[in-house]
């Protein structure tokens, strides 16, 4: 409780010293060179830096309203952190210290993704699926009638294409630009995480009964 756990990826049951953390992490995000981590504590509503190779806490930023979900900026200057008290709030705050900025939204936030190729910000909301312009933080695009999507969001390498589960059991497939359904894949009880393998091909999942499922993206079924 209270702490992250470390493993070596070729070792994943032994694992390191774990690192001390303030009060309920919520999440984890590296940037793409691995060398630094961020994790929000909800309680103490604060994002901690983290030195990976260190294993401790180079510093913090205070974030106003209970930080639950993260993602990091396609150029990696800002960090997008995800409130959901009250109305859900984004922040998008840079990492040279300047001024967060803050938008807020109807809904109760469940996840955030970033897009790797165009840096869009997607969030996922109790009234479905927000595309949001990264630098101004307004709403471009929303889907419709696809359900309440569950706590997480995944996007395809390509930035094409974005993955969510819903409260009907289903993994949905959506267009990035429009947020249009392209396809379902049934599953039957709500998803905990998702990650695309870097072609694309193939969606892991991980699911509310402890399960790990693999889709194949071209046939749209788990495989």
């Amino acid at each position: 409780e209270n702490a992250i756990a470390r493993f070596f990826a070729d070792a994943p049951t032994s694992p390191l010293t774990p690192i001390s953390f303030g009060t309920l992490p919520q999440d984890v995000v590296f940037n793409r060179a691995g060398t630094v981590a961020y994790a929000p504590s909800v309680e103490d509503r604060i994002v901690y830096t983290i030195d990976v190779a260190g294993g401790s806490i180079k510093t913090f930023l205070p974030i106003e309203f209970f930080p639950s979900r993260l993602a990091i900026s396609r150029d990696e200057s800002r960090l997008f952190v995800l409130s959901p008290a009250f109305e859900s709030r984004v922040y998008a705050v840079p990492l040279d210290g300047s001024a967060a900025a803050f938008a807020q939204i109807p809904g109760t936030a469940q996840g955030i993704a970033v897009s790797a190729t165009t840096g869009n910000v997607y969030v996922a909301l109790d009234g479905g699926v927000r595309r949001l312009d990264p630098g101004t933080l307004t709403v471009q695009a929303s889907s419709t009638g696809l359900g309440v999507p569950d706590d997480v969001i995944a996007l395809s390498p390509d930035g094409k294409r974005v993955w969510v589960g819903n409260d009907m059991g289903n993994l949905q497939m959506l267009d990035a630009t429009s947020l249009a359904s392209l396809g379902t894949v049934p599953v039957g009880i709500g998803i905990s995480g998702l990650a695309l393998t870097p072609d694309g091909a193939q969606l892991y999942a991980t699911t509310h009964s402890s399960e790990l499922l693999i889709v194949d993206v071209s046939q749209m079924a788990i495989v």
